[in-house]
């Protein structure tokens, strides 16, 4: 199921190792997906079968383009706890377009686990460096926006 791991690397936070997907993933990624909780913001939960074929889906496009969806481990507590990376989100409007996913086990939400993923993420441009720009911008903008007391960035 899970394929070729290429010449992509790992990466770690100080707490978190975001890796390449295992065989050993798709189960517990498949019990995440099955929890309403979890996917509150989707059409609806995933069988076991549409779960498998997401993480053959994040597999293929790691293989092709060299970037996608980290597996996230908590190393020393638990090998699987979701994921985090870079996603094609074309689909949103019809534009080439990147987004920074994230899909965690409910036990795992309010940890800081998604945000210090997305950081790290971000951090090696290798999808697209003017994805990176864009948020940068983006972020300073929203930052100095709320500097002079403005909300909407």
């Amino acid at each position: 199921m899970v394929g070729n791991h290429g010449t992509v690397t790992n990466t770690r936070t100080e707490r978190l190792l975001l890796r390449r997907w295992r065989d050993a993933d798709c189960a517990p990624f498949a019990a995440l997906n099955a929890d309403p909780a979890v996917m509150r913001h989707f059409p609806g939960v995933m069988s076991r079968g549409a779960s498998d074929d997401f993480v053959d889906r994040i597999e293929a496009h790691w293989n092709a383009e060299g970037w996608g969806l980290w597996a996230v481990e908590v190393p020393q507590v638990v090998p699987f706890i979701g994921y985090v990376g870079l996603w094609p989100a074309t689909h949103v409007t019809g534009v080439p377009m990147v987004e920074v996913g994230w899909r965690l086990a409910q036990p795992y939400w309010g940890r800081g686990y998604a945000t210090d993923a997305a950081c790290e993420a971000l951090r090696d441009p290798i999808a697209y460096p003017e994805l990176v720009r864009h948020i940068l911008y983006r972020l300073s903008r929203s930052a100095w926006k709320m500097q002079q007391g403005r909300t909407n960035a």
